[in-house]
């Protein structure tokens, strides 16, 4: 493949994988490097280390494995972070040939001591360094690229601060020429067979990130519908659920999950079903909250996302206490 200068372009491809089996697939299939996560659903989290095992012993592929121990944002606690660098170090004990991370200050910054300690690890085990899609969340980007420069990060996984690659090919273009020559950057969200050419020649980006899940891409025309039937069962099922608690259950978790730095990063679904929410609930209070919010792992929220997996028609419910 030519690039706009003429000059060729090499092309790496990663497949975002969320089990072994799905490393085995994209192993099997040509892939060149796989980032290896769980629930692939909520934007990825930590695997297991089973999987990490299984992979490296049956596949002979790199493989960069996710560290990310919930939904939501990239603003963890300290608890949080502290588990963060022990399931690294696992992982990477157990073979990992990266790690993938990212960590946020609460004004939308790059938190640099936590990443730094966290480069450092990895670079003492001979591994890279991977920061994820928190860098599309940040407010500044070439300053968070400097950032991640100085702290020695050895890749950038970005769709350039948009929802896609296609959208954000201009900024991926521009990071590309501004700084491509002391980081690595690897363009992700929204990568397919139609685009990628295309996409690597504009940009001259080399490497492609893509989950090539084409038959979920498919249906996804289908879930408005699914999603309203889900809020209709909800109010006939139970007579105790108004429009209003209803619309203040998911408000108090999406509007929250849109509007604080702490978890600024949420899958297009929540945003969508939040919309489809104030649409049906006018009259209700959609005021951001500023109480500690609720996980994406909630069972209000896993039952949302179980929507958008399975594409369920309706669910039904039989208390409000079934909401979270």
């Amino acid at each position: 493949m030519y690039g706009l200068r003429g000059t060729i372009l090499k092309g790496l491809l990663e497949i975002c994988c969320g089990s072994f089996e799905d490393v085995k697939t994209a192993w099997q299939n040509g892939a060149d490097r796989v980032e290896l996560n769980s629930a692939l659903y909520l934007g990825g989290l930590t695997p297991s280390t089973a999987n990490l095992i299984c992979a490296k012993e049956q596949c002979s592929i790199p493989i960069v494995t996710m560290v990310r121990p919930r939904g939501g944002g990239f603003c963890y606690s300290q608890d949080e972070y502290e588990t963060m660098l022990l399931d690294a170090r696992i992982l990477l004990e157990h073979g990992a040939d990266g790690i993938a991370f990212g960590f946020l200050t609460a004004d939308h910054a790059i938190h640099r001591n936590r990443t730094q300690e966290m480069i450092d690890l990895i670079h003492s085990a001979g591994k890279e360094a991977v920061f994820h899609r928190a860098f599309d969340c940040v407010a500044q980007q070439e300053r968070a690229v400097e950032a991640l420069i100085l702290l020695g990060a050895d890749r950038i996984l970005t769709s350039g601060g948009a929802p896609d690659v296609w959208s954000g090919r201009t900024q991926l273009q521009k990071l590309q020429s501004q700084y491509g020559k002391d980081i690595t950057f690897l363009a992700g969200s929204g990568v397919n067979a139609q685009n990628v050419k295309a996409l690597m020649e504009y940009t001259r980006i080399e490497q492609v990130h893509t989950s090539c899940s084409i038959y979920f891409l498919h249906r996804l025309s289908l879930y408005n519908s699914y999603i309203n039937s889900f809020i209709e069962s909800l109010m006939i099922s139970s007579p105790r659920i108004n429009s209003s608690s209803v619309a203040t259950s998911a408000g108090i978790s999406f509007n929250t999950l849109l509007s604080r730095p702490a978890r600024s990063m949420i899958n297009p679904f929540s945003k969508h079903l939040l919309q489809i929410a104030k649409a049906s609930f006018p009259s209700a209070t959609w005021t951001p909250q500023i109480q500690p919010i609720p996980r994406i792992s909630t069972p209000g929220l896993a039952m949302f996302s179980s929507i958008y997996l399975r594409m369920i028609p309706s669910l039904r419910f039989t208390s409000a206490s079934t909401l979270w």
